[in-house]
């Protein structure tokens, strides 16, 4: 199982971890790892799975754009060879790949069963 938790303070104050603690520590029981945070500008945001390795909060650098996804995206194969990776590439950086692509139009391309954030 997995759980996502977030915060986004309009009033441009910066985010940390303890901002998304509360939510973090009620999801506890729905992943065996503890809970990652990525904190950037107003925005922090937490993901924890059963995963040891994941990669979540996925952070790109480039655009500036943190990304994380719970579910599953069912043409994952189709959306690579799109967008032109891998098709090993990770969920979550398939994901990343289509918002840097399509921007809010991303959702429209993804078909699946998921919630993905942004930041």
């Amino acid at each position: 199982m997995s759980a996502v938790a977030g915060c986004c303070w309009f009033d441009g104050r910066p985010a940390g971890a303890d901002d998304v603690r509360v939510a973090s520590d009620a999801a506890r029981h729905r992943a065996r790892q503890p809970f990652r945070v990525r904190c950037d500008g107003s925005v922090a945001l937490a993901y924890a799975d059963d995963t040891p390795d994941s990669c979540q909060p996925l952070h790109d650098p480039q655009s500036r754009a943190t990304l994380v996804i719970d579910g599953r995206i069912d043409n994952l194969t189709e959306l690579a060879d799109a967008l032109g990776v891998a098709r090993s590439t990770s969920a979550p950086a398939v994901a990343l790949a289509a918002w840097r692509r399509w921007g809010l139009d991303c959702g429209a391309h993804l078909l699946g069963d998921f919630v993905v954030v942004v930041s």
